[in-house]
């Protein structure tokens, strides 16, 4: 049956079902993406991850969470759809996965947030704190967008999808290639290696 855009929001985290439950062969919500790695003293301190929505969803979370219907969101707009549709997300980990040299991070925790509506598409920007940071050179560094359950499809931009603030270090480089093993059924991986990383 179909159910109410805040009840799946608060049940499903950002999902609109469209059927009945259960196993999907489609996803329901799709997700242009990009990161942006913040480098200090050569190591990966945090990331940061842009989201826009596609139009449907976008759609219906803005007819939801634009109270005053103006186009934009306001700071108390933000708070609401962050306390309803995104801070219920850490329970899937925000769908990011992280492994430093073969160990999967565990507990991310996201250090800021911010929500707005760019030509008519809800946007998400969100920064995810690597405590302690992870060292590329130590073992290879590989971040990935995934909802296991394929409700949410990511896929990164066209163009500009992964940037770096701050000095990566020389011998460093990006490898873009669907996941294996540990990273099976991801589809846009990303691993960076540097050195004599592994």
């Amino acid at each position: 049956k179909i159910r109410t855009v805040k009840k799946l929001l608060l049940a499903a985290a950002m999902l609109f079902a469209l059927g009945t439950t259960g196993a999907h062969a489609n996803p329901d919500v799709w997700v242009k993406n990009a990161m942006t790695l913040k480098f200090e003293d050569g190591k990966i301190a945090a990331i940061t991850f842009d989201w826009r929505f596609d139009e449907y969803f976008s759609s219906r979370t803005i007819l939801t969470y634009d109270a005053d219907k103006s186009g934009a969101l306001e700071p108390k707009e933000v708070e609401h759809l962050r306390r309803e549709a995104f801070d219920p997300l850490k329970k899937f980990h925000y769908y990011v996965h992280i492994w430093e040299a073969g160990k999967k991070r565990e507990n991310l925790k996201v250090q800021e947030f911010s929500a707005r509506i760019d030509d008519a598409h809800l946007m998400y920007r969100f920064t995810v704190a690597l405590t302690p940071p992870a060292d590329p050179k130590a073992g290879a560094v590989i971040t990935s967008l995934n909802d296991r359950e394929f409700y949410v499809d990511f896929r990164f931009i066209k163009k500009n999808f992964i940037l770096v603030d701050g000095a990566m270090g020389p011998g460093c480089k990006f490898q873009i290639k669907r996941g294996r093993g540990a990273q099976s059924g991801h589809p846009q991986p990303v691993t960076l290696k540097c050195g004599g990383s592994t």
